[in-house]
């Protein structure tokens, strides 16, 4: 049903939701009651030397240790996240090096080595125990905080291409979150409340069962909410004309919810995993999707349950198995405010909205088969397959026509075509063998080889539904990503790594099929996944028990970069082509009583073909992106306390000649504004402070009290790329307390 008017913003929970809330609620209860006095600080008591030992398993789908790996690869652990206050992936991602903090509309997300972020592009791909979690319908990986990290028992994250493993996505990096069995939570469960003093609320709960004779399992739940970072801003209506432009309070209230149950195979069972998710989140879109703030809220929903199965028998003496079967079903509900009543001089007397709920599934299979070969090397190979399916929404529906672009008259709601309708029963398909080698010994115990390659076919079947006879068509995207990783070992505590690779990022069903609306860009003709092809030096080494350094220098092109087209809201395009070199380097450092990091990053342009050409061209200029970022971080711990402090520094970020000065408003608005005059012709570099000190009570009780953003810095601007008279300024001071209760 169409909601003309929104009601006030607000969580309402189903009932089985409010179930799942209380349940955690009493989980507290009994927590504060029952527990027992398993004190924990053997869970701060990791020495560097010891963290760099923990095996990781994204950079081959073999564990290995840091040093060893062909990638470059950093582990977080539980402990790290629960110090630092972390309440994100991208709280993690902005503390390692080679990422920066990005965010377009509502999503804040991270960018990579020279290439910023837009709303529909993510980079990265997300794993949960090595199974693909981006959603399905725009391909994305949510690394804020609608996944949160009460699942983690650590987190690793592998920079640059994993394309000739994992597929389509993994351009930027792999994250692949790893969780807990029942054994790992030898206390038995823990649950946290954190209350903050914007009125944000922040409550999980994880449990583990050792369960009986053919299961154990681990059952937790998160719930947060925030009224977000509103303020006062310009959008890209260009009301109030050129010289004094209007300013609205941006809307981006958000809550999420997310359940989640583990269970691990036991005796008869041993290899088997069954995890369950599901999760839903609401939410506003600042200035809003058409960049006109709404004059009445925009009322965001989207759910995600998502089933996985996976087998892996005990391994013989030669060969290793693993079958993996993953579900997703994605709904979403949107209630969008494109322009106000009277917009355009009158010609939207009733204002332009749209109501869409709709819902996606997908069905993703892995065979993956491992062979031991002479001197510990290894053959891997597999194949994947993903089939998407859309058959039609439960309501959509506006009053106005996103085709023409006309209101309808007297204001009437009237349905519209399916959302999806160029694939409306029409599955897409993608198939993937891969194959990877790695040398062991093989070669010498000091050099060990890599080397890797999938072939990902997608296949598109649509309807041409601009032609009133819709003749079938197909469009299929094929292909190879190679991978080649050298590592010498000259001593056990030093490694050196040559890597190349290739990856690739297929547009997302969104992306290539959307119709009859205004709420989604795509271009099933014309758009082209994008590339990116990567070579590193990296250097390794571990100075003695506490100090270890890394260090590499990269040099990346990035191909056919998808934004949205700056002169249409429903059209996608590849926009450029850019090159970047850079350095990444960072020093760990640690004992049981003082653990922390250091790093910075250093990325410069060196190439770029622009093929969009409404965007200025800028080869030898960094845009868009800080050429320069650093982040410390340093933990204290004693007995019974522990403090944390994180310092980030983001450096100076340039625009294009096509979005400073008098320009025209993009789309299709025509306003011709002095930008200059609403934002600086670059961004000044900033930096943020900060903390959280967890005092322990005892038998398991922990406060805590933090902060972000400590000095109240209001620099801390990430860009807006275009032609708009506004960037996305970060929150101010942020002050929370809370309670951790293990039991």
């Amino acid at each position: 049903m169409f909601v003309a008017v929104a009601a006030p913003y607000r969580l309402l929970l189903p009932s089985s939701r409010r179930t799942a809330f209380w349940l955690s609620a009493v989980a507290l209860g009994m927590a504060s009651s029952g527990i027992h006095a398993n004190e924990t600080d053997e869970l701060f008591n990791i020495e560097l030397e010891e963290l760099l030992k923990v095996r990781v398993n994204s950079a081959t789908k073999i564990a290995q240790n840091v040093n060893e790996a062909p990638g470059i690869v950093n582990v977080v652990t539980r402990q790290q996240i629960d110090q630092f206050g972390w309440n994100s992936l991208n709280d993690i991602l902005a503390a390692q090096p080679g990422f920066s903090l990005s965010m377009d509309y509502d999503r804040h997300t991270v960018a990579a080595r020279g290439v910023a972020e837009g709303w529909g592009n993510n980079h990265l791909l997300l794993l949960i125990d090595g199974i693909p979690m981006n959603d399905n319908i725009f391909a994305s990986a949510y690394t804020w905080d609608i996944t949160p990290l009460f699942l983690a028992q650590n987190v690793e994250v592998l920079r640059g291409p994993g394309s000739a493993l994992y597929g389509s996505s993994a351009m930027n990096g792999v994250v692949t979150i790893n969780t807990p069995s029942a054994a790992d939570l030898d206390y038995g469960g823990e649950a946290h409340l954190r209350l903050g003093d914007d009125g944000s609320r922040h409550l999980d709960w994880v449990h583990g069962f050792k369960g009986g004779a053919l299961f154990s399992a681990v059952a937790g739940y998160a719930t947060q909410a925030t009224p977000g970072n509103e303020y006062l801003a310009s959008d890209g209506s260009g009301r109030g004309g050129a010289s004094s432009l209007q300013q609205f309070e941006t809307q981006d209230r958000h809550d999420n919810w997310y359940a989640w149950v583990k269970l691990d195979g036991k005796e008869a069972l041993r290899g088997l995993t069954v995890q369950y998710h599901d999760q839903a989140w609401h939410y506003q879109t600042l200035q809003g999707w058409a960049l006109w703030t709404p004059d009445r809220p925009d009322v965001m929903s989207e759910e995600r349950k998502i089933l996985t199965v996976s087998y892996k028998p005990t391994p013989g003496e030669m060969i290793a198995q693993e079958y993996t079967v993953r579900w997703q079903d994605h709904g979403l509900r949107w209630n969008m405010n494109f322009y106000p009543n009277g917009a355009f001089g009158g010609f939207y007397p009733n204002g332009a909205r749209e109501f869409v709920q709709t819902s996606m599934q997908d069905l993703f299979a892995r065979a993956q088969f491992s062979f031991a070969l002479p001197q510990s090397a290894k053959l891997l190979t597999g194949i994947e397959m993903d089939r998407y399916s859309y058959t039609g929404d439960d309501a959509h529906e506006a009053n106005f026509n996103p085709d023409t672009g006309s209101p309808n008259a007297g204001g009437a709601i009237q349905p519209l075509g399916p959302w999806l309708d160029w694939i409306k029963d029409h599955p897409m398909v993608n198939y993937a063998p891969y194959l990877q080698f790695t040398s062991g010994d093989l070669l010498s115990h000091q050099w060990q080889l890599t080397a890797g390659l999938r072939y990902d076919h997608d296949e598109v079947t649509f309807e041409r539904i601009t032609d009133p006879a819709r003749p079938v068509e197909r469009r299929t995207f094929s292909r190879f990503s190679p991978r080649l990783g050298l590592v010498y070992l000259p001593m056990e505590t030093v490694s050196v790594k040559l890597l190349h690779g290739s990856a690739f990022r297929a547009p997302g069903p969104a992306g290539l099929a959307s119709a009859h609306t205004y709420s989604i860009a795509s271009n099933i003709d014309a758009i082209q996944p994008e590339r990116i092809t990567t070579s590193e030096l990296a250097v390794n080494w571990q100075i003695g028990k506490a100090v270890s350094w890394r260090s590499n220098l990269f040099e990346t092109e990035f191909s056919d970069i998808i934004y949205a087209s700056g002169t249409n809201l429903s059209k996608a395009v590849n926009v450029l082509t850019q090159r970047s070199r850079g350095l990444e380097t960072e020093l760990l450092f640690g004992n049981a009583a003082l653990t922390g990091f250091v790093n910075a990053s250093y990325a410069r342009r060196v190439g770029e073909r622009v093929i969009d050409t409404s965007v200025a061209a800028s080869p030898h200029n960094m845009t868009w992106y800080p050429s320069f970022q650093a982040n410390l971080g340093v933990n204290c711990h004693q007995a019974d306390s522990n403090l944390a402090l994180s310092l980030h520094y983001q450096g100076r970020v340039n625009r294009r000649d096509s979005e400073v000065g008098v320009q025209p408003l993009p789309f299709g608005v025509g306003t011709l504004v002095d930008l200059s005059a609403y934002r600086g012709n670059d961004i000044a570099p900033w930096w943020t402070l900060d903390a959280k000190y967890s005092q322990s009570l005892g038998h398991g009780v922990d406060l805590f009290v933090g902060g972000t953003n400590l000095l109240d810095t209001h620099k801390n601007i990430l860009i807006k790329t275009g032609a708009f008279p506004f960037d996305y300024p970060q929150t101010g001071r942020r002050l929370y307390a809370g309670l951790s209760l293990r039991y």
